[in-house]
């Protein structure tokens, strides 16, 4: 019984522990994609020069399917959106 309540409690603070990882005041990625959302492409651009890489340009226009027009947006129903609209819930 004792060890049933330890892998529970285990499982329940790896759980905890993941959520809170989403949350925006300890996530640097959801801080980053909040910050940026419907900002001017060449002010994120400034702000964050790291956007320039090839490789992160990929992840965010792939993955969280960002578009960099004349502003950065997230498309609706995009991985980048969803993960945002979780972490205004947590």
């Amino acid at each position: 019984m004792e060890e049933r309540k330890a892998e529970i409690r285990k499982g329940l603070e790896a759980l905890f522990n993941t959520l809170l990882a989403l949350c925006p005041a300890y996530n640097p990625l959801i801080l980053r994609l909040r910050h940026i959302s419907n900002m001017k492409t060449s002010k994120a651009l400034s702000l964050y020069p790291v956007i320039v890489d090839e490789e992160i340009i990929k992840i965010f226009t792939g993955l969280f399917r960002i578009k960099l027009g004349k502003y950065v947006e997230l498309e609706s129903g995009s991985f980048g959106r969803e993960i945002l609209e979780f972490a205004n819930v947590i």
